[in-house]
């Protein structure tokens, strides 16, 4: 998964945790809020600050995404707690969430904020497991875009 869908400030975390909406699954939890636009740090860096025209037409750096400011855009963030083993299955467990996420970015509505949380079962499961799960849980949230069959 690209930085770009990243959430990765712990408030960001805080905020998502603590007034989102959480879809359990035996491998993942997903946590949905909608995106806070005061809370993204794009946002902050493209404000004009002078009245030159130069200014007014601010985009985004390309670290933040290369586009204009008003696209608000999927932000995930992974965890994986302790009750998911050693550090090396944690670590595992969270790759496999994002490389599973990573195929699923574009088919999810712009203007969230996502937490997929790590649960035991995910060390052992296998991608398509994984990806399958993923998909239970975007669809019970009612953000998954209809693919397009062109």
């Amino acid at each position: 998964m690209q930085r770009k869908f990243r959430l990765t400030r712990s408030e960001d975390f805080k905020r998502v945790r603590r007034s989102g909406k959480s879809y359990a699954h035996p491998l993942v939890v997903l946590i949905v809020q909608t995106h806070d636009r005061r809370s993204n740090p794009a946002d902050k860096r493209s404000t004009p600050q002078g009245d030159s025209a130069d200014k007014q037409n601010t985009t985004v750096p390309h670290a933040f995404g290369g586009g204009p400011v008003s696209q608000p855009r999927v932000k995930v963030g992974v965890a994986a707690g302790r009750t998911v083993g050693t550090a090396v299955a944690r670590n595992r467990a969270k790759r496999l969430l994002r490389e599973a996420m990573r195929h699923l970015i574009p088919n999810i509505a712009s203007g969230y904020d996502l937490i997929l949380i790590a649960r035991p079962g995910v060390v052992s499961a296998t991608f398509e497991e994984t990806r399958q799960a993923l998909l239970t849980l975007l669809e019970r949230a009612k953000i998954l875009i209809p693919l397009n069959e062109a």
